[in-house]
């Protein structure tokens, strides 16, 4: 696995983010360096299949040009990504979400108060301001739903995925539950999306699953995971291997830890991410 330094090429994250746990902002130059250098160009599209914050296709498609297809179960995460396109000209359903995690953090309480009016109003203005930033905004395209539902009739030239992984040690907390469900009740959601994390077990098959799929229908598949997760490199890579997928990339990047990488346990997180070609290349 190849191993690289910040130096080279990742930047300073972004001053401004929206509040996510699992925040993938630091890593935005990172996948911007790996697609170009799998030759990504404007008329190309990208899919991601759990969004989040958005600050991955948001950034794919305002910096490379990529027409983009975000996916995402989450209400705060479609959201963010409708505010960002203009597709929700308001804003305040995402910034109602950013505003609630500033003050809550990311255990925000099913009976938690509307926040202060002016948070809501610094997170709308947020929105509306880096919106106005991407001439691309328009080939961006958000969408809502169950992955495995979706993904067969997707198609393209990059599909980038990320799961909602367990930590290492097979358990999982509440905060990404919290992102997905108690959000979703605040922000006046009628979708119920009943977000579980996967198990130990479970998340092995998805992978498999996702790449059997995706190798089908995409020039390359792009699969990220981090060190704070289940499963660790020694337990993926033989069952991807024995599956059939092996990478023709494979890296990873250490940066300092941050409290939405693994709730303040180590002081270095690590990034890894496998590219496989696409079985129709």
């Amino acid at each position: 696995m190849t191993e690289l330094t910040p130096s080279g090429f990742l930047l300073e994250p972004s001053p401004t983010w929206l509040p996510y746990f699992g925040n993938q902002r630091r890593f935005v130059p990172y996948v911007l360096e790996l697609l170009q250098g799998l030759g990504a160009r404007p008329s190309d599209t990208f899919y991601e299949t759990n969004a989040g914050s958005h600050a991955i296709s948001w950034h794919v498609n305002k910096l490379l040009g990529l027409t983009t297809f975000a996916n995402d179960l989450g209400a705060y995460s479609y959201a963010i990504g409708s505010a960002l396109s203009g597709f929700d000209r308001d804003s305040r359903t995402a910034a109602l979400g950013a505003a609630l995690i500033e003050e809550y953090g990311y255990l925000v309480p099913a009976d938690a108060p509307t926040p202060n009016s002016e948070t809501i109003a610094k997170w709308i203005r947020f929105l509306r301001e880096e919106s106005a930033t991407n001439e691309n905004r328009r080939r961006t395209n958000v969408l809502r739903g169950d992955l495995f539902e979706l993904l067969p009739s997707w198609s393209g030239d990059f599909i980038y995925c990320d799961f909602a992984w367990p930590w290492k040690d097979g358990s999982f907390t509440e905060e990404y539950e919290v992102t997905g469900d108690t959000l979703s009740l605040h922000l006046g959601d009628e979708t119920e999306t009943q977000f579980r994390m996967a198990s130990s077990r479970r998340i092995l098959q998805d992978v498999l699953e996702y790449l059997d799929l995706a190798r089908e229908r995409f020039r390359f598949v792009i699969l990220s995971n981090q060190s704070s997760n289940y499963p660790t490199p020694e337990v993926l890579e033989p069952h991807m291997r024995a599956a059939g997928h092996v990478p023709i990339i494979s890296r990873r990047l250490s940066v300092p830890a941050e409290y939405v990488d693994d709730l303040g346990k180590d002081p270095v997180f690590t990034e890894y991410q496998y590219v496989f070609e696409g079985r129709a290349a």
